[in-house]
């Protein structure tokens, strides 16, 4: 029945830490604050609270770079007249913007907020909460391939600056929950919950990936230099939505047994966009090669069908029992059963069928997966300052879908 909130703020870069070459020369920022808020919405049955996050992280990708101090303790492994060469072919002959060569940065800005409503139902001996997530983070990334590490530059590969991309996810959760006591010591627990998350990658250039070799500046071997999209960028977008619905029952079954009963059932949709080298992807085995438009290899991948849409439903139902064997010793007993049960096929394509004998309409059947498991938990002394407790089972996840 008191309104309280709280307000927070974390700074720190690298004018806070020593002046050290090495830190001179990887800048970095993180900033985060937000702020907590609750109270009554009606005294003694209904209150509110509200908490938000935000926060601004920027920071130096690894890696070598052009302009780097020369003492660095990983050496440029590509000359700066090669890296002016392919920036140059590129912008004249295919009018690709490469990017640099410099110091990238990279970042992880984001957004989060919580909101929940609890209401008070004293006739019915229950209480009802509903509350929204929504967040947001932007990850900027920098890496070759489909990788997500920040070791970007190295011995076998000297990416530019345009072939970093922005992973963007929001999502979005809302739930009702409604507890309701049951009996002496049970509790039920329904629960509703919905969930959209849908996520995009956005290049810095939109381009053909490019890489091509070139001699080592530091030892002998070779480099490749890398522009254009990221693979991991061509495209490509996904969509998931899904719709929940459970309930929980907890009750005392006499004074040495306590049983839990649950159902669950989830529809969900998902949609993937795109394909990683949908762009093209294309090798040269040197500059003179490049400049001359002629490719060691390329590799192209085309959609020919609309992405299909995944739809399901995975059902879920366990049961357990804690047994009180005597006042220092509990077992604990457990059994869940799953299913998932997809919904539509792929399209059928007969040239896969016909080179590798294999349908790619077919759709995993629905199976009924098991899950056991056992435990104890062991009051050493007696008064319950040291316990013993353990368990073993049998785990089983949803298939990724």
């Amino acid at each position: 029945n008191e309104l309280h909130g709280a307000v927070f703020g974390y700074f720190r870069n690298d004018d806070l830490a020593r002046r050290t070459p090495f830190l001179l020369e990887s800048p970095y920022e993180r900033a985060q604050f937000g702020f907590a808020v609750g109270g009554p919405i009606a005294r003694d049955r209904a209150h509110f609270f509200v908490a938000t996050e935000l926060q601004r992280l920027s920071g130096p990708a690894q890696g070598p770079y052009v302009g780097q101090d020369p003492g660095s303790a990983v050496p440029l492994p590509v000359s700066v007249t090669d890296v002016a060469r392919f920036t140059s072919v590129l912008r004249d002959s295919f009018q690709v913007a490469s990017g640099s060569a410099g110091r990238v940065s990279v970042g992880n800005p984001l957004v989060n907020l919580f909101t929940r409503v609890d209401v008070a139902w004293p006739r019915r001996r229950s209480r009802l909460v509903v509350w929204d997530n929504h967040s947001r983070t932007d990850n900027i990334v920098f890496a070759r391939g489909t990788s997500t590490s920040f070791l970007t530059r190295g011995s076998l590969a000297f990416p530019l600056s345009g072939t970093a991309y922005t992973s963007a996810v929001v999502k979005n959760v809302a739930a009702a929950q409604l507890y309701t006591q049951v009996g002496r010591g049970g509790l039920n627990e329904l629960a509703i919950g919905f969930k959209v998350q849908p996520s995009r990658s956005t290049p810095e250039e939109r381009a053909p990936a490019i890489s091509v070799a070139a001699a080592r500046a530091d030892a002998p071997g070779t480099v490749y230099l890398e522009a254009g999209t990221n693979e991991a960028a061509h495209g490509i977008s996904t969509g998931q939505t899904s719709i929940e619905i459970a309930d929980n029952l907890t009750l005392a079954l006499g004074s040495r047994h306590r049983a839990g009963f649950g159902l669950r059932a989830e529809v969900f949709e998902v949609l993937g966009v795109g394909l990683p080298g949908t762009y093209g992807s294309w090798v040269f085995a040197n500059l003179d090669s490049l400049e001359r438009g002629v490719a060691l290899r390329y590799r192209l991948v085309k959609q020919f069908d609309p992405p299909p849409v995944l739809r399901g439903v995975h059902y879920s139902v366990y049961a357990g029992d804690e047994w009180r064997v005597t006042d220092r010793l509990a077992l604990v007993f457990g059994l869940r059963a799953d299913v998932v049960s997809l919904r539509g096929r792929a399209p059928y394509n007969a040239a896969v069928d016909s080179l590798f004998g294999r349908s790619t309409s077919d759709a995993p059947p629905p199976r009924l997966h098991w899950s056991p498991r056992i435990g104890f938990r062991w009051d050493m002394t007696g008064d319950g300052r040291s316990r013993l407790q353990g368990g073993a089972g049998v785990f089983v996840g949803r298939p990724p879908i």
